[in-house]
């Protein structure tokens, strides 16, 4: 049986093309792949199969879930949609992080080796162990050269639309 990864929006038009690019990379390694609101996946997890929970924060607003999580056999891992805003290690203390959802994570995301270090020495100073990799984040992904072609159609109209413009 196929795994499943459940991806979280809340913000489609700022998530939706990354959501989907990360999407496609783990339906060519075999998962089947979710992309839903938060307050639809959580409201229907007794209906889906156990997989994995890709959260876009570790925050507390996701505290009220984490029974029911554990309890239908999902796991938790996640990339933190704002994460290029961690600059340094107060700043993820109680805001960042609930101490219930890092309980409770698998694996850990970061956008780079710089967020991975900061996590690094938080997980390590609330004595737990969990695997953060140093992965970036498909919106960057996005802004690489072969996918920016896929653009190309969108903004040649926008251009003719609208002739040069600076935003």
């Amino acid at each position: 049986m196929k795994k499943a990864i459940y991806l979280i929006i809340e913000m489609k038009k700022r998530e939706l093309d990354s959501k989907i690019l990360l999407a496609l990379k783990a339906v060519v390694h075999g998962y089947d792949v979710v992309i839903s609101k938060k307050s639809r996946l959580f409201e229907k997890l007794h209906l889906l199969k156990p997989g994995i929970l890709f959260l876009k924060s570790f925050g507390p607003n996701y505290d009220i879930y984490l029974k029911d999580i554990k309890d239908y056999g999902h796991k938790l891992t996640g990339l933190d949609e704002e994460g290029l805003q961690v600059f340094h290690n107060s700043w993820i203390v109680g805001k960042r992080f609930s101490i219930n959802v890092l309980n409770n994570l698998s694996c850990i995301f970061s956008w780079g080796d710089s967020a991975k270090n900061i996590y690094n020495s938080f997980i390590k100073k609330n004595k737990k162990k969990i695997k953060i990799v140093s992965s970036g984040h498909p919106r960057i992904d996005i802004l690489k050269n072969s996918i920016v072609k896929f653009y190309n159609i969108e903004a040649n109209l926008i251009k003719k639309k609208y002739g040069k413009f600076v935003l």
